[in-house]
């Protein structure tokens, strides 16, 4: 596939292919590497893939022999509508608690916009929040609502100093990312704030994931609770893994 790649070229914000015809088999193979990395295909007369962003510096890559695939590279599995909706009425936030003057609310991993989409559906529709996303591509979809404030791309790189009254997050799983965000994220809550927390099933007996929940913060909080969610939750986000929620509350 790098041939194919060497012969394909950049217009403007598109990817364009060889020249020449390509076999079903080579197509389908090139339109997932572009797939997997944000590329739509455009026929009529864009006939190529098209990116929120110059591809540039992706083509140059994949043309190397490199392999891309930032989606993967992002841990990125979208929270479902009906997982939203069950984060938020474990948390308790509403529209009454806003209206007291309770604003700052934090999406550390705020990939398309789920979540925050349907906190501002469900408590108000002009309302800010903060969200860090570290791929470029759903920065961008995120930067198109005016009340959503990027703070910082990397949610590690986050000061301490800003503090949080909710926090939602579905943060990403692999190389034990998953204990370093909710860790972060509890240090960035106010006094009696509020963590709502996707976590990933297989690790919910482990011994760190027990050890850190039922010892290290079931001191420290008010309630901490894991809510099991059906087996095949983030099946629509291409995803087989199951899941459930963690709740816990800052004293």
């Amino acid at each position: 596939m790098k041939e194919i790649f060497k012969d394909c070229t950049v217009e403007g914000n598109i990817i364009k292919l060889p020249s020449y015809q390509l076999d079903r088999k080579d197509y389908l193979a090139v339109k997932k590497v572009m797939e997997n990395n944000y590329g739509k295909w455009k026929g009529g007369k864009v006939f190529g893939f098209l990116f929120d962003n110059d591809p540039k510096e992706l083509l140059t890559k994949l043309q190397g022999g490199e392999i891309v695939n930032n989606k993967k590279e992002t841990q990125f599995f979208a929270t479902p509508i009906e997982v939203v909706e069950k984060m938020i009425k474990v948390s308790g936030i509403s529209a009454g608690a806003v209206h007291q003057g309770k604003l700052s609310i934090l999406e550390p991993s705020a990939g398309d916009g789920a979540i925050v989409n349907e906190l501002r559906k469900q408590i108000g529709g002009n309302l800010d929040i903060d969200v860090c996303e570290i791929d470029k591509h759903r920065q961008n979809k995120l930067e198109e609502n005016e009340h959503n404030n990027l703070i910082v791309p990397n949610f590690l790189d986050l000061p301490f100093t800003r503090k949080y009254d909710w926090i939602f997050m579905n943060p990403p799983f692999n190389k034990g990312q998953f204990h370093a965000h909710i860790l972060k994220a509890y240090k960035h809550l106010n006094p009696e704030g509020t963590l709502v927390s996707i976590m990933p099933r297989s690790m919910k007996e482990s011994e760190i994931l027990r050890d850190f929940v039922k010892n290290d913060l079931g001191e420290k909080c008010h309630w901490n609770e894991i809510i099991e969610l059906p087996k095949g939750s983030f099946k629509s986000s291409n995803t087989q893994i199951d899941c459930d929620i963690i709740f816990i509350q800052k004293k």
